[in-house]
């Protein structure tokens, strides 16, 4: 569901990893040692199958701990997620969630970061081609959605070949990654969801065993995104074992894993382009560059004209050359997909895509092979992390196995599915315009993926919790709606959930000082929003503020 989530936060060279965790010593204790500035490290011993200990084989976890602030009381462990799926737990603690997690409890617990099975630090790690991760490899992995048909293949013949042939190698990549881990005894059918909820388990009971506790404590936990998936698995298949839990942007479970599609996730992106030109018109001419005329009417109008000069339906029909009608192709995916990304974190993004939009309009008023070309060196966006046949900018290829490895294990198969079974799913564009080719691409990316998950959770969804859990959404969200947490929070008894009238992904994309107390407080002391359960709209892009969203 998520493979343009991460692939945009998370541009992680995992070779640069801050821990070589190979010199920690793997135990099914935890054996904390100093690692990285105030930091403590430990790799924990889990089954490989849970469901089968007759299996011998191991995989090995890695954590990171914050320790708690010895001034304050003490309240135990705090496990955070930080999406994906296929999110280092790793990383994103040493690039200072931890310490934001640690900041808002009030300092009191040990924040502890991981990565789940088959990611990143952990052993053994998903991989196929013998850990060859070629040019050719990371091209076509990553660069699918460069070749999902945008129009008939009446139109474009080159598209649709293209695309057949992305398909192909992907067919061919997948049989590769049966081979290379998806056997019996191989880390591939044990990535998923519910493998991780049973690794937080046995975590847990490590730390009970570690502080001598006569009962076996609680999981206090922060998902955010995929992490909420997470949480709401272990919930449901572990709910006396649940203490505090935050569920910020928060998936549909339920559909996510039955449907096969995750389309309906994109239903507020096109609301958070809404927002950004009345954002944009308060900003004025002098901070955003896209501002024109007097009302936000005008900045709209301004914009629409230059996503019509985009429409290759429309270029087609124009006396243009193949080639003039591929770089219009080219830049319009390149828009979209950074249109996409600004739409996770506004109050960043929207004062440089504003930006791009202008040097885009500058492009398309004198296109020729020369000015494509100096666009796409010159342009901060276009130029950065290009794919050598591609101007769609490319994250850790590892990152991109990983994501799938989990999402098509983990929901019902659509594997060998046709590409004319697919597009009766439900289609993308009807809740977005910006995204459909990238939620699309998930889909087409499934049905190359031939490992199943051996013991993903099936059963219904919801339990009563030992502990009452938060749910927090933005009222815009562009990939976990806030309809999600309404709908799933009633099958928690004593769930509640907290709005943040703002717009990004997940809390940390709104800033807002309200939710940051109210989650505070909820880690703290448990305390439940109950009526005050709405953070009003704060500081937005620009410095500029709204007195109301929608």
């Amino acid at each position: 569901m998520f493979t343009l989530l991460l692939s945009l936060l998370f541009l992680v060279d995992l070779s640069q990893a801050s821990v070589n965790f190979t010199l920690f010593p793997a135990s099914s204790k935890l054996k904390w040692r100093p690692c990285h500035s105030r930091f403590f490290c430990a790799r924990l011993e889990v089954p490989l199958d849970y469901m089968n200990l007759t299996n011998n084989a191991k995989v090995l976890i890695p954590l990171v701990k914050l320790p708690a602030a010895s001034s304050v009381r003490y309240q135990g462990s705090l496990l955070h997620n930080p999406g994906g799926p296929g999110g280092s737990g790793i990383e994103s603690a040493f690039r200072g969630v931890s310490e934001h997690y640690h900041r808002i409890s009030g300092g009191g617990y040990d924040v502890i970061g991981f990565d789940p099975r088959g990611i990143a630090n952990s052993l053994p790690v998903a991989c196929c081609q013998n850990g060859d991760s070629t040019p050719q490899t990371i091209s076509m992995l990553l660069n699918l959605q460069s070749s999902v048909p945008q129009l008939p293949p009446i139109y474009l013949p080159q598209y649709t070949a293209n695309f057949n042939a992305h398909m192909e190698w992907l067919r061919e990549f997948g049989k590769l990654c049966q081979e290379s881990m998806g056997g019996w005894d191989q880390i591939g059918p044990y990535m998923t969801t519910a493998d991780v909820a049973r690794d937080m388990l046995t975590i847990m009971d490590a730390v009970t065993k570690e502080h001598g506790s006569r009962e076996p404590e609680l999981l206090n936990f922060w998902g955010a995104s995929y992490g909420t998936s997470i949480g709401q698995t272990f919930a449901t298949m572990f709910p006396d074992r649940v203490g505090r839990m935050v569920l910020d942007g928060v998936v549909d479970l339920q559909d996510d894993r039955r449907t096969g599609s995750s389309a309906k996730s994109t239903q507020n992106l096109d609301d958070i382009w809404g927002v950004y030109f009345r954002y944009c018109h308060l900003a004025g001419p002098e901070n955003c560059a896209m501002y024109t005329g007097n009302s936000p009417r005008h900045i709209y109008e301004r914009f629409e004209y230059l996503m019509l000069q985009l429409d290759v339906k429309r270029v087609v029909q124009k006396p243009w050359a193949w080639e003039k009608i591929k770089y219009v192709a080219n830049i319009l995916l390149v828009t979209k997909q950074l249109l996409h990304r600004t739409a996770y974190d506004p109050i960043y993004e929207f004062p440089r895509i504003s930006s791009y939009l202008v040097g885009v309009e500058s492009l398309m008023s004198n296109l020729t092979s020369d000015s494509f070309r100096a666009w796409k060196k010159t342009h901060p966006y276009a130029s950065s992390n290009l794919a050598s046949n591609s101007t769609i900018p490319v994250q850790s290829p590892q990152f991109s196995l990983w994501n799938d490895a989990i999402r098509c294990s983990d929901r019902d198969s659509i594997y060998g599915k046709t590409q004319m079974e697919i597009d009766k799913l439900q289609d993308p564009y009807i809740y977005s315009t910006i995204a459909h080719d990238a939620m699309r691409s998930e889909d087409y990316r499934c049905t190359a993926w031939p490992i199943r998950g051996k013991n993903r959770f099936t059963g219904d969804v919801g339990a009563k919790t030992k502990t009452p859990m938060l749910y927090v959404s933005n009222t815009f969200d562009p990939i976990t709606p806030i309809a999600n947490s309404f709908k799933l929070a009633p099958l928690f008894p004593g769930a509640q959930v907290l709005e943040i009238e703002g717009i990004g992904h997940c809390s940390g994309a709104a800033n807002n000082k309200c939710a940051w107390r109210k989650i505070g407080e909820y880690l703290r002391e448990g305390k439940m929003p109950d009526s005050d359960n709405f953070c009003s709209i704060e500081t937005g892009p620009w410095g500029v503020e709204l007195f109301y969203l929608s």
